[in-house]
């Protein structure tokens, strides 16, 4: 009997660290299994669905598109990229295996609680997979040459279209792409890519240039009743030749008819200039001072409605993100706005043109990368 406490005490040692070693194994695979592209990892199994059917395919002939070996390009938190022979051109390919449940959550047991467990997991899943189907959709429909895509192909075809790829490794593969969603889309790089350029070369006129460019885009898709539900600027956003900006990544764009109100669509442009400004702030502090006179400079021509309210009641705000699947997004966008200076005029029934805003501290609230994204943060 004085060993029993002692063998159960090895037992639990032994399971405790059992379990351990499965979850590192897993995360191992895990991360293995999502860098590696695999043709089944962009395989889809859904059926014909008529709200993924574009209206038009943007380029007629693909093949001659894809006759020569498309290069990989990079990865992203919901797709893989090959940039085309003549480098003009993207493929996208989906990553279902981020769609899917995960390892982990399939190997539970399906009784209760872990059965609900696995349940509310793959319906999270299946939203995200809807959410940027729509997203795409919404821009070639509405914002084809603010999004730059030339096509997009989210049910499966009805034939055989066949595209030749180079993998990470060099390796050339042939793959038919009849149950592969696609989006073909121009070529660019990422704003902090651009302003980043810029400013090494130390051309302040380029970068306010490409600002100006910036809220133009906006303000473009704002007239149009779409928004995007991710804050990341200064990835989601590209730039072609280092002379247009567009909507690199358009997952998450939305059509809303409230951002078209002149007042909220003025408080999302505050927004974008608080997130600029910070990235500048953080990486060329040299050039802080003239930039931020330069986006405060903005709001000049654009109407400005003082705020009666509360700092505690903005509900049209809240209310442009009133989907159920943002709902810790819309609380940490709320505190965002509260807290940063170039929004603090909300409150103080002013506008930010009429004061220099003070360099801000940590920012609160919404992460660049919106917990899903695996670009640059700012």
């Amino acid at each position: 009997m004085k060993c029993y406490p002692n063998a159960m005490r090895r037992i639990i040692i032994f399971l405790t660290l059992s379990f351990i070693c499965l979850l590192l194994g897993l995360a191992v695979y895990s991360r293995y299994n999502f860098s590696t592209f695999k043709v089944s990892d962009i395989t889809s199994s859904y059926p014909y669905r008529e709200d993924w059917e574009a209206k038009t395919i943007g380029i007629n002939d693909l093949s001659s598109l894809f006759a020569k070996p498309l290069t990989y390009l990079g990865e992203g938190g919901q797709s893989y990229a090959f940039a085309s022979a003549d480098d003009r051109y993207v493929l996208k390919f989906f990553k279902f295996n981020r769609f899917r449940p995960s390892l982990f959550f399939q190997l539970l047991p399906k009784f209760a609680p872990f059965s609900s467990y696995f349940q509310s997991h793959a319906a999270k899943r299946e939203r995200k997979l809807e959410t940027a189907f729509a997203g795409y959709k919404l821009a070639f429909e509405q914002l084809r040459e603010e999004s730059g895509l030339k096509t997009i192909q989210l049910n499966a075809l009805a034939s055989p279209l066949y595209a030749a790829i180079k993998n990470q490794q060099g390796e050339d593969l042939s793959i038919n792409l009849q149950n592969i969603p696609f989006v073909v889309q121009q070529k660019g790089e990422m704003l902090s890519e651009t302003i980043k350029r810029q400013l090494d070369k130390g051309d302040l006129e380029s970068c306010k240039t490409t600002i100006d460019q910036l809220f133009t885009l906006f303000r473009v898709e704002h007239a149009k009743g779409i928004t995007d539900l991710d804050r990341g600027i200064m990835h989601n956003i590209g730039c072609i030749d280092g002379k247009r900006l567009f909507h690199l990544d358009p997952g998450k764009l939305v059509y809303n008819e409230e951002i078209k109100k002149p007042e909220n669509s003025h408080r999302e442009l505050c927004i974008a200039a608080s997130k600029v400004d910070s990235w500048i702030k953080k990486n060329f502090k040299e050039y802080a001072e003239p930039l931020n006179q330069h986006l405060q400079a903005q709001f000049k021509d654009s109407l400005w409605i003082p705020a009666k309210k509360t700092k505690s009641d903005l509900p049209e705000c809240e209310n442009l993100f009133s989907s159920n699947l943002y709902t810790e997004y819309r609380r940490q966008l709320y505190t965002f706005i509260q807290g940063h200076p170039l929004y603090s005029s909300v409150k103080e029934e002013s506008s930010p043109i009429d004061r220099q805003v003070q360099p801000p501290g940590p920012l609160r609230g919404i992460d660049e990368n919106d917990g899903e994204y695996e670009e640059e943060p700012v």
